[in-house]
């Protein structure tokens, strides 16, 4: 019923708004780079045995992980899954997911150049493999305009 299908939609787009696609990655520059920043920076500052290869390792920067490929998926497949339930909100999910991921870009373009010391894909099998993954969500859009044609 309509009513169902509206209160679902609600409540799916109040989970990936701000809760899914965002609150994460703007809690991410918080705790993956400044607190251990910070940590290492007290630290270093009030023990006078850190010194040398500690101090260094004690204030190193991370390396650029993989991981951002899955909640990108994930982000993707949970709007992908929205004209199945309720297609009124389907606008609404693609314009926070758009300006989520904007965030994300701009994030990742810092995090690289700033905060990473290590940033080396030398093959393309992980970016192979991303395409091959997209092809998850692009069926089950797929499969909602073959389920929305044959309500029609």
């Amino acid at each position: 019923s309509y009513p169902m299908q509206k209160s679902l939609g609600k409540l799916l787009f109040i989970y990936c708004w701000p809760s899914t696609f965002f609150v994460p990655f703007l809690a991410e520059p918080l705790v993956a780079q400044f607190l251990p920043q910070h940590i290492g920076k007290l630290l270093v500052s009030r023990y006078p045995q850190i010194r040398g290869l500690k101090a260094v390792k004690a204030l190193e920067l991370s390396e650029m992980e993989q991981g951002r490929y899955a909640d990108v998926m994930f982000n993707v497949i949970l709007v992908a899954c929205i004209p199945f339930i309720a297609p009124a909100y389907i606008h609404q999910t693609f314009l926070a997911l758009l300006v989520s991921h904007l965030y994300l870009y701009c994030y990742d373009q810092v995090k690289v150049l700033r905060y990473v010391v290590k940033f080396d894909f030398s093959s393309p099998d992980v970016h192979y493999l991303g395409m091959q993954l997209f092809a998850i969500p692009i069926a089950i859009l797929a499969g909602a305009l073959v389920f929305k044609a044959n309500q029609l």
